[in-house]
């Protein structure tokens, strides 16, 4: 009976939420968000082991960096910073899904249009007012893409991160997802690199390996 309230919550609070992007997120919505990412992580039985998550910088917000898998990597990184102001970029089409756009939507997240290039500018442009204003910090993916290969960890990154860390002076944590992505996994593993800034003299490409191999 409780897992029915809780669902039918969550799909009439879908209908709620309005068009426009949300930069104040309020607390019974966050409380009911958290509650339903921690149902998925229930459901599916995953156990996730951490490493390092003691270099996350305190009392700052901060550029996430991580590889993209699947579906499962943004209810992870929801899940693990459910008591943080944390949000996401991510593709569009993701905001058009039943029921869960509206949520991704209303939780603050930022599509972002790779085809787009004037959409996309407007997307990193509130990524670095967020940074900037210490607002939120945020998670980003810098293959632009999942990744569906089985024997490539990573695939090649573009540039709007270490561009985005140069310019907003803000700490890039880098971050690797691994393991098996199945039912009731017991290896996901969740390592958190070295953080590092990108200095406005420091060359962009040498970043963009840096933080590559950080992440490796």
């Amino acid at each position: 009976v409780v897992l029915l309230l809780i669902v039918l919550l969550f799909v009439i609070m879908s209908f709620t939420f309005r068009k426009e992007e949300y930069e104040d997120i309020p607390k019974r919505r966050k409380k009911l968000f958290n509650l339903g990412v921690k149902f998925i992580i229930d459901i599916v039985g995953v156990k996730v082991k951490y490493f390092g998550l003691e270099k996350l910088p305190k009392n700052q917000k901060f550029l996430l960096v991580a590889n993209h898998r699947g579906i499962f990597d943004a209810v992870l990184l929801c899940y693990t910073f459910r008591n943080d102001n944390f949000v996401a970029v991510s593709k569009p089409e993701n905001f058009h899904l039943p029921i869960a756009g509206p949520w991704i939507k209303g939780m603050g997240h930022l599509a972002i249009d790779r085809e787009n290039n004037r959409n996309a500018l407007k997307t990193i442009l509130k990524c670095i007012k967020y940074i900037e204003e210490d607002k939120f910090s945020i998670g980003i993916c810098p293959e632009g893409t999942r990744n569906k290969t089985d024997d490539l960890l990573l695939l090649p990154f573009k540039f709007g991160t270490v561009s985005m860390a140069q310019k907003t002076g803000a700490t890039i944590v880098p971050c690797a997802l691994t393991g098996d992505y199945t039912f009731r996994s017991k290896n996901l593993m969740f390592r958190v690199g070295k953080p590092f800034k990108v200095d406005k003299k420091d060359d962009l490409a040498e970043a963009n390996d840096k933080l590559y191999k950080e992440m490796e």
